[in-house]
């Protein structure tokens, strides 16, 4: 394949190669968006519906606090409309009641003391269009329910003697009781005001219970006020109207007790007191159970999921955010669409989709481009590189006169045209190096006869040379050997004079030794010529004594007379040995002198005998180098013999070559002239072997020789010296 369709091939491999590595970058990207994308709206979601759940919650709290107050403003009301009245208080009178548990509607009857405002009989009203005193001023001036409660027996529970509720038929709650057991009756019973929630006939309400005492502080009854929960309007509206996402909605459901899961405020009034618990997700779990579960454990803190939920066309992925408010023990919980939070990534991937068919379009024309690009620039380049190898095909053939190519010049100018340029200049190059080598090589045919003479003298005077240099090498060897028969000889001779000084002074030193334990031996003998000497006295003193003791002493005095005859004898013994020891001492102090004068003789011998091997050692060194020089002389003068008559062989071969070289350069044709011209024979001549041959000794290589100077054109060569190639001739042998 030509230079010009790889040139197009390789730039629509290039620049395909760049569209598609963008792209797929560019897709990789897209892709990488877009799951940070749904990461981030599947955040951002969960965010918002924890953010309007915990709204939600504060919602309720504010609301709760309000109407705390407000219970509170509500009982100071009742209070004062009370004592106003005369107070509250049993009439000694009692009245049979038909008693009914609002919890579990069991009915028993009871007669109790009637319960009066001042001097007047609350009664056992329950008609709502007859009035009863106190409650209903109360709902009159506040819009707030009321009851007055009566103690029924010592379990504590509540009678209900005069309210503002109505039951479901319409008729006043009188006659129905908080049972004792119930958390506000406790409160009550132990003197203390109940505030919170409590389940009134038929409904939770927000409450407040305040005890009623009679003159002696026992609790005979309380006073309530309450508010409807679901009753608030500005809370459920404000409920109902929360949206999440799009169709996002807030449910309210009952958290514990009877109420658990009861809806109390839902979007859809129909939901309404249906019990959402019951309700499962698409994989049939108990998602709202199990959620409210969570909430209640959470204190507080809202509780977020993601399940899917049933829906009309299927399953729909859903956000459930729950919080519990216990105040009310109420359970908020938030249900959003992630479809819904989800519509911004859907135009976020609509957008960066839209944008890759973009990438993809403007690529393909980048690369249709840039094969136009390409197609055009190898046209060009293979055009200069087709005429380049027509010249250079031309001057393989010996074809010097050629056409020259064209290049441009000026700002248009590029490499192509450099290379013509270049070409154009080889040319002209070779044109010039072939007339000179073929003057050259008439002047190296010329110079070569001369060469091969002196080369040959060369040869012979370096024979001569060597015979002698044998000659001398042989005496240096001889004269060498000698040398060094000198200085081992002395160097053996220092060593045993330096022995023998070590040994006499050794000798000497154990000489001193033997003087002074002579000596000592000398000191020891006196001590015991004194120890003698003593037990001669001792045993003189004891036969003394023996005489004097008469008959008794005689035995002690034939041991006395003993002893004293073995101390006379060591005294004897120890005076004999005494002389024998000062004798030893005298003699060996003499010998001990006689060492001392005899080590520094010995010494000053091994110093004389160790200058005479120093000096044989530098006869020896000196011999050597010589030795060596002339050894060295002998391998400069063989390795010179061999090297002439190598170089005189050389030089008739050289001829033939220089006849070889003006046929080769022949082949290349200048034009004019110089093509006519006839093309020599070539005629080698043998090597003469005139010269005494010299065996080669192992030598150092000779050193390399300068390379001739250009020889100008139109001038003979320099035969002062050439620089031969001759690696391809067998017959030629390096040194």
């Amino acid at each position: 394949m030509k230079i010009g369709p790889k040139l197009t091939l390789l730039g629509t491999a290039l620049v395909g190669t760049t569209a598609a590595c963008i792209l797929g970058i560019l897709l990789w990207q897209s892709s990488k968006v877009s799951e940070t994308l749904t990461k981030h709206f599947d955040l951002q979601a969960q965010a918002e519906m924890t953010l309007a759940v915990d709204d939600a919650r504060n919602l309720l709290d504010t609301q709760h606090a309000t109407l705390a107050k407000q219970l509170e403003n509500d009982m100071r009301v009742v209070l004062d409309l009370e004592r106003r009245g005369g107070g509250l208080a049993l009439l000694g009178d009692g009245v049979q009641w038909k008693a009914v548990n609002q919890i579990s509607k069991d009915a028993t009857t009871v007669t109790l003391p009637k319960m009066a405002l001042g001097p007047a009989w609350l009664g056992q009203n329950s008609d709502p269009n007859t009035p009863t005193p106190l409650v209903d001023e109360i709902m009159r001036l506040t819009g707030t329910t009321c009851t007055v409660f009566q103690t029924m027996n010592g379990q504590g529970d509540l009678l209900r003697v005069a309210t503002n509720i109505l039951k479901t038929d319409g008729r006043r709650a009188v006659g129905t009781y908080i049972p004792g057991s119930s958390a506000v009756a406790r409160t009550v019973m132990s003197g203390e005001t109940y505030r919170g929630t409590a389940f009134v006939v038929n409904a939770w309400y927000l409450t407040q219970y305040r005890p009623i005492k009679d003159a002696s502080g026992k609790v005979i009854g309380c006073l309530y006020v309450g508010i409807l929960q679901e009753g608030v309007e500005q809370l459920r509206r404000a409920f109902k109207n929360v949206k999440l996402g799009r169709t996002g909605f807030l449910t309210v459901f009952g958290g514990s007790g009877s109420s658990e899961g009861v809806v109390k405020m839902h979007k859809d009034d129909k939901a309404e007191g249906t019990n959402i618990l019951d309700e499962t997700d698409i994989s049939g779990q108990h998602v709202f159970k199990d959620l409210t579960a969570r909430a209640k454990e959470a204190g507080g803190k809202v509780v977020t999921i993601e399940t899917g939920l049933k829906a009309a066309d299927g399953a729909r992925p859903a956000i459930l955010s729950a919080v519990y408010f216990k105040p009310w023990d109420w359970v908020i919980l938030g249900t959003g669409y992630l479809d819904e939070f989800m519509e911004g990534q859907r135009a976020t991937e609509s957008a960066l989709e839209s944008t890759n068919w973009w990438t993809v379009g403007i690529g393909a024309v980048m690369l249709l481009l840039g094969v136009l690009v390409f197609i055009l620039f190898a046209r060009k380049m293979s055009g200069t590189i087709g005429a380049t190898v027509t010249v250079m095909a031309d001057i393989n053939r010996g074809e010097l006169d050629v056409p020259r190519l064209a290049a441009r010049t000026g700002r248009m100018r590029d490499e192509m045209d450099d290379l013509g340029s270049a070409v154009n200049a080889m040319g002209d190059k070779l044109r010039k190096v072939v007339a000179d080598v073929q003057a050259a090589a008439q002047n190296v045919t010329m110079g070569s006869g001369e060469l091969t003479d002196t080369s040959q003298a060369l040869a012979e005077g370096a024979s001569n040379q060597a015979s002698a240099v044998e000659e001398v090498s042989a005496s240096m060897e001889e004269m060498t050997a000698s040398i060094e028969q000198n200085t081992d000889n002395a160097r053996e001779t220092e060593k045993i004079a330096r022995q023998a000084a070590s040994d006499a002074g050794e000798g000497g030193q154990s000489v001193n030794r033997t003087v002074e334990a002579m000596r000592q031996i000398a000191d020891k003998i006196a001590i015991i010529e004194e120890i003698a000497r003593q037990t001669n006295l001792l045993a003189l003193n004891a036969a003394i004594e023996a005489a004097r003791a008469g008959e008794h002493g005689k035995g002690f005095a034939v041991v006395a007379a003993e002893v004293r005859k073995l101390a006379e004898r060591s005294g004897v013994a120890a005076a004999e040995i005494s002389e024998l020891s000062a004798s030893s001492v005298a003699i060996a102090e003499q010998a001990g002198t006689m060492l001392d004068k005899m080590v520094p003789d010995i010494t000053r011998t091994a110093e004389l005998i160790q200058e005479i091997s120093a000096s044989s050692d530098e006869q020896n060194t000196g011999a050597t180098q010589i030795k060596d020089a002339v050894l060295e002389l002998d391998k400069v003068v063989q390795q010179n013999a061999a090297e002439s008559e190598h170089v005189a062989a050389a030089s008739e071969t050289l001829s033939g070559y220089a006849v070889q070289l003006q046929q080769i350069i022949g082949y290349f044709r200048l034009g004019g002239p110089a093509a006519a011209q006839p093309r020599a024979r070539v005629s080698v001549k043998p090597a003469r072997s005139g010269a005494k041959s010299l065996p080669a000794r192992p030598g150092p290589a000779p050193a390399s020789r300068p390379s001739p100077k250009a020889v100008p054109r139109g001038e003979p060569a320099d035969t002062g010296g050439l620089d031969l190639d001759m690696d391809g001739d067998t017959e030629f042998e390096k040194f």
